[in-house]
């Protein structure tokens, strides 16, 4: 990733710790100004039994989301060649963030503007 990354194939990129795929995913989109569609059924995984909840908020170690740009896919895609990888979404320019579940259906269907609101809220209660 590293090399990647010094070969200007990345645009940005987030480790999935704290919140896994669904914060980091969340919080590149907001930052960046753009939404996102992402695809569960996409991320590399071990096990075939995870649920759409387990790949959204799972925070194991050494996951990074990347944002490629698609003219530096092929390379990206090589260096990449020998590590666990997958394409599992793409950027929109329209704000909206969805994310289709493991059975194809959305599972989160929401806005920027939202997201950045539940960021910056607090719990009430």
């Amino acid at each position: 990733l590293i090399r990647a990354m010094d070969a200007g194939y990345a645009r940005a990129c987030h480790d999935l710790s704290e919140g896994g795929l669904a914060v980091a995913s969340a919080e590149m989109a907001f930052s960046g100004g753009y939404g996102a569609t992402i695809d569960l059924a996409g991320v590399p995984r071990s096990k075939s039994s995870w649920s759409d909840h387990q790949l959204l908020f799972s925070e194991s170690n050494s996951r990074f989301l990347v944002e490629v740009p698609e003219k530096h896919r092929a390379g990206f895609e090589d260096i990449m060649r020998n590590c666990a990888f997958s394409t599992i979404g793409k950027v929109r320019k329209d704000g909206a963030f969805w994310v289709h579940g493991l059975k194809g259906e959305r599972v989160i269907s929401t806005g920027l503007s939202k997201l950045i609101e539940a960021w910056k809220g607090t719990f009430r209660g």
